[in-house]
């Protein structure tokens, strides 16, 4: 590869890797744990009598279709096993479409 001041093609040159366990810190459970104290610290009640649990989290995986997103999700595959960690993103996500109806949030 060449660079030529006269040309219209783009490159963008790689300054940063990121490592996913800097990007993505949150595990499953951290990232329930995390939604939960960030609501009582907001004093918000989801409308759902169990609070913010896993079958919320697993709704909100689902119907925003997280593990597709790389901003929200990262998966690691080693063998034929994959697990998932989710980004500080996701958790400010999570808590800021919660706060917009809190009531309904898990209804909708």
């Amino acid at each position: 590869m060449g660079i030529d001041s006269h040309t219209d093609a783009k490159v963008s040159i790689v300054k940063d890797l990121k490592a996913p366990s800097d990007t993505h810190k949150y595990s499953y459970k951290n990232v329930i744990t995390s939604v939960q104290e960030r609501l009582k610290k907001k004093n918000i009640k989801l409308g759902y009598d169990s609070g913010f649990t896993q079958y919320v989290l697993n709704l909100i995986i689902d119907f925003y279709n997280i593990k597709q997103n790389p901003k929200y999700s990262y998966e690691h595959v080693i063998g034929n096993q994959h697990s998932f960690t989710y980004s500080q993103q996701f958790v400010d996500f999570i808590v800021t479409e919660i706060e917009k109806k809190p009531q309904k949030f898990v209804e909708s």
